[in-house]
């Protein structure tokens, strides 16, 4: 509860401030890492101290990248199953749109396919082949 009552007090106190509030959400962070929390308890401040010290997008790429190296630190990834979803389904939808607005409508069963790709990487490298590709029969789907 301290942790959340010092987010509240130094999100208004950094208000005009926002390296200042950088430095304190990563001071936030790193506090709930030392803490010894359990995975869920850390998962919920975390997500609320997140949600509270808004960033401008600069700020907030540094800071996950602070994220990212204090998680390798104590190898401690905090990406839950339910983001890991989301984040594949923002990549689907992505080659969808992609793929949609350079080619038109799309079959169904180009669909299905990328709905059954699980692999985040994959997905990644399809995004790029569907951003590159000429015409929709150059785009290569593996069958999982």
């Amino acid at each position: 509860m301290a942790t959340v009552v010092l987010a509240h007090l130094k999100t208004q106190a950094t208000d005009d401030a926002p390296t200042k509030r950088q430095r304190w959400e990563l001071w936030l962070t790193r506090r709930l890492y030392e803490q010894g929390y359990e995975r869920e308890q850390v998962l919920a401040v975390f997500s609320f101290i997140d949600w509270m010290m808004r960033l401008p997008a600069e700020l907030e790429a540094e800071y996950w990248q602070e994220v990212q190296v204090l998680e390798q630190e104590r190898r401690m990834p905090y990406v839950t199953s339910v983001e890991r979803r989301g984040i594949q389904q923002g990549i689907y939808a992505s080659i969808i749109e992609v793929l949609q607005a350079r080619f038109g409508s799309l079959l169904e069963s180009i669909k299905t396919q990328l709905q059954q790709i699980s692999d985040p990487e994959l997905l990644k490298q399809l995004l790029r082949l569907a951003a590159t590709i000429s015409a929709l029969d150059e785009l290569v789907l593996p069958h999982e």
